[in-house]
């Protein structure tokens, strides 16, 4: 029987982490922005539950809105679409936070909703506004340190 004699390999420390990919931690803008996603998901669900609807919906609202509630339903896939974005790029998840807010207060301007709860779903986009110049201002600060870094 042939004896092979052991090898040692040594391996460097940053040798071995090039090899690995990292799991980036989720920073505090992707945990407010995942609460207000959860929030905004349950909101859906009850308003899309004919049960529930009336908690969500005020009851004197006429039979005809279903291409409101279409339309709501398309943006909030949107915003988990933006909120999905966050997790990569920054950048793109700031545009299309941006963009579903500015899809909200189209929506606004054309919905039938009169008297005293009129205007509140721009009010209650505001969060999400603010998120996506949140995350446009931490992209703009991560390229800007990269580029003093180069």
């Amino acid at each position: 029987m042939l004896e092979r004699p052991e090898m040692q390999i040594t391996v460097s420390v940053s040798e071995a982490v090039k090899g690995v990919v990292m799991k980036k931690a989720p920073s505090k803008l992707q945990w407010v922005t995942g609460v207000y996603a959860l929030l905004y998901v349950a909101f859906e669900v009850l308003a899309t539950i004919p049960s529930t609807r009336s908690l969500i919906i005020e009851p004197t609202r006429p039979e005809s809105m279903g291409l409101e509630l279409a339309l709501t339903q398309l943006l909030c896939l949107l915003f988990l679409l933006g909120y999905a974005a966050s997790w990569s790029n920054e950048l793109i998840a700031g545009a299309v936070l941006l963009l579903w807010f500015a899809l909200v207060c189209w929506m606004e301007a054309f919905s039938i909703r009169f008297g005293p709860g009129e205007g509140m779903t721009t009010v209650l986009a505001l969060p999400g506004l603010i998120l996506g110049i949140l995350f446009l201002v931490s992209w703009f600060k991560q390229t800007a340190v990269r580029g003093a870094g180069m």
